[in-house]
């Protein structure tokens, strides 16, 4: 499993990529760069736990909707994750992700404010199988 940053991708924004040789690794190291552009992982606990429980007509889109959950619960629930588990299936062309988040919530007195990261956008955004590892492409609008 690699990550890249690309660091000439866009001003504002934050890219990478993550290649990985199966979806739930995918999914859990694209999810945990949020959790480390957000804030020191190392500083949170792992008091809360919310359950992950996504359904969606694409792997693609499974991966955008998960993402986007996470930046969901940092601005409605001030929840920062510092782990994910996470198990992705496809049943008759529907893919779901199913898990728990643990973390939570972010305290400034005690926490580092990272990227405030506002969307994942869909500019380039892909999820594509290479063989026989899975390869990912994302675009961080912060």
């Amino acid at each position: 499993m690699t990550v890249t940053f690309l660091d000439d991708e866009a001003i504002a924004d934050i890219a990478y990529k993550v290649r990985a040789g199966s979806l739930n690794l995918l999914f859990k190291e694209a999810a945990e760069v949020l959790f480390n552009l957000q804030t020191d992982i190392d500083l949170l606990s792992d008091d809360l736990v919310f359950e992950i429980d996504i359904q969606a007509k694409s792997a693609e889109r499974l991966l955008h909707e998960l993402l986007d959950e996470i930046i969901y619960l940092k601005d409605a629930e001030l929840f920062f994750p510092k782990s994910i588990s996470i198990d992705i299936t496809e049943k008759e062309g529907i893919w779901y992700a199913s898990g728990e988040f643990k973390g939570c919530t972010f305290d400034i007195e005690k926490h580092i404010q990272g990227n405030d990261i506002k969307s994942i956008t869909w500019h380039d955004f892909s999820l594509t199988k290479i063989g026989e590892e899975w390869d990912s492409y994302i675009l961080i609008d912060i």
